[in-house]
C-alpha cells in the first residue's frame, strides 16, 4: 500500500515528516514526542503530531497519549488521533475494536483518517506500541510507516541490558520487509550516564554497527533541524 498515490502523499503534507515507533510499548514515544513538540514550538516552528490510533484504559481517560500530543502541539485530541480510533480498553487497536465489538479497519483507513492542519513544518506521527504490534487487521507500525513514506524514522528503545538485541530486531524486521528509511536515528530514552551497561550498549551500537545513536532530545532536536528544508 506504499507509495505516491497513497493520502499523505495527496494531501497537504508537512516539511519534514518524522515517523516514531519503539521497540516495544511502553518505551516512552509519548514522551519523547511531547518533548520534541515543545522544543520546536518554542523556536517558531509549526509542528504537529498525530497517532493513528490508541487503545487505553479507564484510568487514562483525559490523558491518554492522544491529549498529552495535543496539549504539546496546541491542537485538538481529536485532530492528533480521530475519534473513530479511540479504543476505551488496553489492547492492540484492532485487537481493541473487536473486543469492543467494533468494525474492523485497514490500514488505508487509518492512513486516510492522518490529517494535518495547514502546512506544518514538522509532522510527528507516533504509532502504538513496537514496531511489529498490530495497528489494524492488515498491517502493523512497520506497514503504517512504509505507507506514509516518512523522511525520518525514530526508533526508541531503552537502553539497559538487553537494549542491542531489541534494537537489532527491530532493525532486522525493516530488511524483512525490504525498508529501507530515507534516515533513521535511534532513541535511547531514559538515558543514564552513570550506568556503565547503558553507556556501553551505546557505544557498541554507534561503533559496531554504524547506527546514528541520540540520547540527549536536545542534541536529537538539532539532528532533526537539519533536515528541514525551507
Amino acid at each position: 500500500m506504499a507509495g505516491p498515490d497513497n493520502q499523505m502523499t495527496k494531501d497537504v503534507r508537512p516539511k519534514l515528516l518524522i515517523a516514531v515507533v519503539g521497540t516495544g510499548t511502553e518505551i516512552g514515544k509519548t514522551w519523547l514526542v511531547v518533548q520534541l513538540a515543545k522544543e520546536f514550538l518554542s523556536k517558531g516552528l509549526k509542528a504537529s503530531a498525530r497517532k493513528p490510533a490508541q487503545s487505553f484504559g479507564v484510568s487514562e481517560i483525559g490523558r491518554t497519549d492522544a491529549d498529552l500530543l495535543a496539549d504539546s502541539t496546541q491542537e485538538s485530541p481529536y485532530e492528533v488521533c480521530s475519534k473513530e480510533f479511540w479504543f476505551e480498553t488496553p489492547l492492540a487497536p484492532p485487537m481493541a475494536a473487536a473486543e469492543l465489538s467494533l468494525m474492523p479497519f485497514v490500514l488505508r483507513d487509518l492512513v486516510d483518517s492522518v490529517k494535518w492542519r495547514g502546512e506544518s513544518d514538522i509532522g510527528i506521527v507516533e504509532l502504538a506500541g513496537g514496531i511489529r504490534s498490530p495497528q489494524c487487521e492488515d498491517s502493523d507500525a512497520l506497514g503504517f510507516v512504509k505507507a506514509i513514506e516518512p523522511d525520518l524514522v525514530i526508533l526508541v528503545s531503552d537502553a539497559r541490558l538487553g537494549a542491542i538485541n531489541s534494537i537489532r530486531s527491530a532493525l532486522d524486521s525493516f530488511k524483512v520487509e525490504k525498508y529501507k528509511p530515507k534516515n533513521l536515528i535511534v532513541f535511547l530514552n531514559f538515558f543514564d550516564e552513570k550506568e556503565r551497561v547503558q553507556v556501553l550498549n551505546r557505544e557498541w551500537l554507534s561503533r559496531k554497527y554504524e547506527i546514528s545513536v541520540f540520547t540527549n532530545v536536545m542534541e536529537l532536536e538539532g539532528e532533526i533541524e537539519k533536515l528541514l528544508i525551507f
